[in-house]
């Protein structure tokens, strides 16, 4: 599952530390959360995070003395990768194993527990968007988790813990939720959508349809994936690409036609 979630639409994004002690279901009951992925590593014994960088709320939890890129954040819709010797100036910072700087591979090294093909977890940014994705188990070795990271247009990017650990929830679903209490999650709470001036779709939207209900397909693709489309009543080429886009990116059909599942789906993103 591949989630690009609009930074502007970013409230906040925390860390929770549960120390192997909540299942996914739990730490959504209790934060009330938009997305959840799973952390880092950690030791399954003890529950104790790793010696990698790991920054929360503005106390350092674990740091070290190898170079890290770190992703780093105070509130959240700031977040950007540095080095962890200036994650000090970020209330939040967290590493894992480097996929992606600015675009560029990087030196892409993992624990042996991190290779072969299993699940994967992905945290990342661009410019404008938060990055997430999860798969479940025997999806792919890392370096597919990089390209499909670096396809979907993430600047910055680390692969998280990932084989059990890889869970996922976002907007009311989980992918793999129950299968393991992990040492932390990675947390995201997102803008409600309150102020859409346009009526829900009730039918099929495509090419050649005029209404009202097209502006609000427009507007939420916007959101949605930034299309940066004219909120017009006429579904034309650029809106049938931008449904494309959209469909592509959220692992629907892709026809360039806004039926049930892909308006249900916009519903869910935003």
């Amino acid at each position: 599952m591949y989630i690009k979630i609009p930074k502007n639409r970013i409230s906040k994004i925390a860390i929770v530390k549960t120390d192997c002690k909540l299942y996914l279901s739990q730490v959504i009951a209790q934060q009330k959360c938009d997305y959840a992925i799973n952390g880092g590593l950690y030791d399954m014994k003890s529950g104790k995070v790793n010696p990698i960088p790991l920054r929360i709320d503005g106390k350092t939890i674990a740091t070290s003395s190898d170079g890290y890129w770190v992703l780093a954040w105070n509130d959240g819709p700031d977040i950007s990768m540095v080095h962890s010797k200036d994650m000090g100036k970020y209330k939040n910072a967290i590493a894992c194993a480097t996929m992606l700087k600015d675009g560029q591979n990087t030196i892409f090294t993992y624990t042996s527990a991190q290779g072969g093909v299993r699940g994967r977890t992905g945290f990342g940014d661009d410019h404008d968007n938060v990055h997430l994705f999860v798969s479940t188990d025997n999806k792919g070795p890392p370096t597919s988790l990089r390209s499909t990271m670096k396809q979907n247009g993430a600047q910055n990017a680390i692969m998280l813990d990932c084989g059990g650990s890889s869970q996922l929830y976002y907007n009311g679903k989980y992918l793999q939720g129950e299968k393991r209490k992990v040492a932390y999650w990675v947390c995201i709470w997102t803008v409600k959508d309150t102020s859409c001036p346009y009526p829900e779709p009730t039918r099929t939207l495509k090419k050649g349809c005029v209404g009202e209900d097209v502006k609000w397909l427009q507007y939420k693709l916007n959101l949605a994936i930034d299309a940066k489309l004219p909120v017009t009543d006429s579904f034309w080429t650029l809106t049938e690409d931008a449904v494309k886009d959209f469909q592509k990116k959220n692992c629907l059909v892709v026809d360039g036609i806004a039926g049930t599942k892909t308006i249900a789906k916009l519903k869910e993103v935003m």
